[in-house]
């Protein structure tokens, strides 16, 4: 894997290991075919990768930087892997474009993982994910619940009408991420694997 670490997307973390092993656990029984868009991929775009491997149709890795999303398709290239499509997507412009009543590509199931860091950041994470999730689609991300934006990013979540629930990981799944050495931080402790369901009745999360 190729990867810096002056920037949020050029590092490996926690909740995109999280994700990945969760998808490699069990996504077969529920991505079959689905279409998967991943935000926010990073320098290694692990979730969608997995996804591709599990059975899901049309996959693409997006990230907001030119440079970043480079280094994604290196990456998977270097890794054989070659059903996944990287794109630059920035999310001003996709919620803009939904909000001008240009037509959005819609996607099955979004990815998202370590994805927000400011206030800013996770209202329009949650307008980016509204506007190209398609009806009855399905979200899943993993995020700190206390980190900046968290907050900001489930309350705008719930004004979309969608409802999270916490996915639990295998022990051995946890210990195996703890024990990674290259991970700019060393603990799950305090991230949380969230099923962000579209339409169901707004729970309390």
């Amino acid at each position: 894997v190729n990867y810096g670490s002056s920037d949020t997307g050029l590092r490996l973390w926690v909740g995109g290991l999280l994700l990945s092993s969760f998808l490699a656990e069990r996504g077969s029984e529920f991505l079959g075919g689905r279409s998967v868009l991943e935000l926010g991929c990073g320098v290694a775009p692990l979730p969608i990768a997995v996804a591709a491997s599990r059975g899901a149709g049309e996959c693409q890795a997006t990230d907001y930087s030119e440079s970043i999303v480079g280094f994604a398709e290196a990456n998977l290239a270097l890794n054989g892997i070659d059903r996944v499509v990287s794109a630059v997507l920035d999310w001003d412009k996709v919620v803009s474009a939904a909000a001008s009543g240009a037509v959005v590509r819609k996607w099955d199931v979004v990815l998202f993982a370590d994805t927000v860091y400011t206030e800013e950041m996770g209202t329009l994470l949650a307008e980016c994910i509204d506007a190209v999730l398609a009806p009855e689609g399905q979200v899943l991300g993993a995020l700190p619940p206390l980190r900046v934006g968290t907050a900001e990013f489930v309350l705008m979540m719930r004004k979309h009408g969608f409802a999270a629930e916490e996915l639990e990981c295998s022990q051995v799944l946890k210990d195996a991420i703890d024990d990674s050495s290259i991970l700019e931080s060393d603990s799950l402790k305090g991230e949380a694997l969230l099923d962000v369901i579209h339409g169901r009745p707004v729970a309390q999360c």
